[in-house]
């Protein structure tokens, strides 16, 4: 049922659009910012009313994508930094904003047909239907996933060529792991394994189970069984990944215990983490570089405080491409693909030698190697990413747009209500391990969103299906309804 303030927010919000295209006309760019800007806060305020708390996909979604709109147009206004590095102006700043708003209100309107979340309607029962035994059993299952990840990134290291590898850089080395056949999947088990973990603190936290020293102790193992993976992407600089892991266990452990306000700890430590990653972003050239030459002190002697210092700047990081690879493609004028790039998707899951036919390439490489060749020589994988929005206005135009959107929202509302009753942990296992797709979502076409989210749910699937084998229990199957 439409509710009155419901429709008012949505009414604000088409007006703020309107006017937004209005001033698009007359092609005054801050106007445009701020009233696409008011749209996408009303969004969030109404979108967060209706799921329940910061501690969800939804709301980390939008909190990327926020990024990805607003980062670029300031970068614009800036001129220079990595916008100017990678993407030639003038840009189509405007426009890029009146499309993003477009997919705002887009993936808002399911949510207005939404009741109001409802602490006591949905209190996550379910939860407590898992013993503490039950608990132990899956922490130990989030070691085996790590254990596998740990060996299969042992043969991946070794398959390219063990410890001179690093030495070719990060580019390089991703590269060669994957180009090899039937590259192992470490890097997803991973997340997998925290997933997890965090699922089970949370639920410890949620039931009130004693399991603080059993805990602490399975983390360390865990950290040790995944230093293999952090090892590697601390010394090649990949933020994503690290990230990835914290904030897997920071809506784990707080979803579950029913956190609703996101306390000043966790700030600070997101505060210490945005430094660190800007400190490793702006040196792992030099880190490199020193790695190649097995010379530490080639680190220490150029290690640079103020390209650190800009990194800190939001406009010199990678949310730039949010804007610079919609504006460089927009320009292109590429012929519409009336839906053939999400039809080419939904066979993407079928490995190489056993696709029918040639496989078809990834829109995002396809445009690289189109738009940004450069890249590809540099490595198959290099690349700045594709744009989500753009792929939809590329299929159906702006009406494209607003759909595309609004299946995304009604996806992840559906996706928010039905975690609630999930009576199996494979469903929250998933549900966390997705947030890696949520961070990347803007920059992704949905060829490769689609096979990894489906390659995560089988990996997810196969192992909790050994787990049973081996004596992890299986959960009642009780029925709970809500309104979905």
């Amino acid at each position: 049922m439409l509710r009155v303030r419901d429709a008012l927010c949505l009414s604000i919000m088409g007006v703020l659009l309107a006017l937004g295209m209005l001033f698009m006309v007359n092609d005054n760019e801050i106007i445009v910012f701020i009233s696409i800007l008011l749209t996408y806060i009303i969004s969030v305020m109404l979108v967060k009313d209706k799921v329940g708390g910061y501690f969800n996909l939804t709301l980390l979604f939008m909190a990327f994508w926020g990024l990805y709109i607003f980062i670029g147009p300031l970068a614009a206004w800036e001129e220079g930094g990595m916008l100017a590095r990678y993407y030639s102006g003038p840009y189509i700043i405007s426009e890029y904003l009146i499309f993003s708003g477009i997919g705002i209100v887009g993936f808002t309107f399911p949510f207005i047909f939404s009741a109001r979340y409802n602490q006591n309607a949905h209190n996550l029962d379910v939860i407590s239907m898992i013993s503490d035994d039950q608990n132990r059993q899956l922490q130990n299952l989030a070691l085996g996933v790590a254990f596998v990840a740990f060996n299969m990134e042992m043969i991946n290291f070794l398959r390219v060529g063990g410890l001179s590898a690093i030495q070719w850089g990060r580019v390089i080395y991703q590269t060669r792991v994957s180009d090899l056949f039937l590259t192992m999947p470490s890097q997803e088990l991973t997340y997998i394994a925290y997933a997890i973990y965090a699922f089970t603190v949370g639920v410890s936290r949620k039931n009130g189970f004693n399991m603080k020293s059993t805990s602490k102790y399975k983390f360390m193992l865990l950290v040790f069984l995944t230093m293999p993976m952090i090892g590697t992407w601390l010394l090649f600089g990949r933020r994503g990944p690290l990230l990835t892991i914290i904030l897997v266990l920071i809506v784990g452990f707080n979803r579950y215990a029913q956190k609703k306000t996101i306390n000043k700890k966790i700030l600070m430590y997101l505060a210490i983490l945005y430094v660190l990653f800007a400190f490793i972003t702006a040196n792992r050239g030099i880190i490199n570089h020193s790695i190649q030459q097995q010379d530490p002190n080639i680190f220490f002697n150029n290690f640079e405080v103020e390209q650190t210092i800009r990194r800190l700047v939001p406009t010199n990081n990678e949310f730039v491409v949010g804007l610079g690879n919609f504006d460089l493609f927009y320009k292109g004028n590429e012929p519409m693909r009336y839906g053939k790039t999400y039809m080419e998707a939904l066979l993407s899951p079928v490995p190489r030698f056993l696709y029918p036919g040639e496989k078809p390439l990834a829109i995002t490489y396809e445009f690289r190697d189109k738009y940004q060749p450069e890249f590809a020589y540099s490595g198959t994988i290099a690349s700045t990413g594709f744009s989500f929005m753009y792929e939809a206005y590329l299929n159906f135009g702006l009406v494209g747009i607003f759909m595309v959107y609004c299946i995304l929202g009604a996806t992840l509302k559906y996706a928010e209500r039905k975690i609630i009753v999930a009576t199996s942990p494979i469903y929250h296992v998933f549900y966390l391990s997705m947030i890696t797709r949520m961070m990347t979502f803007q920059r992704t076409g949905f060829f490769s969103i689609y096979s990894t989210s489906v390659y995560q749910f089988v990996y997810i699937l196969a192992f909790f299906t050994f787990g049973k084998i081996l004596g992890t229990p299986k959960y009642r199957k009780e029925r709970y309804k809500t309104r979905v």
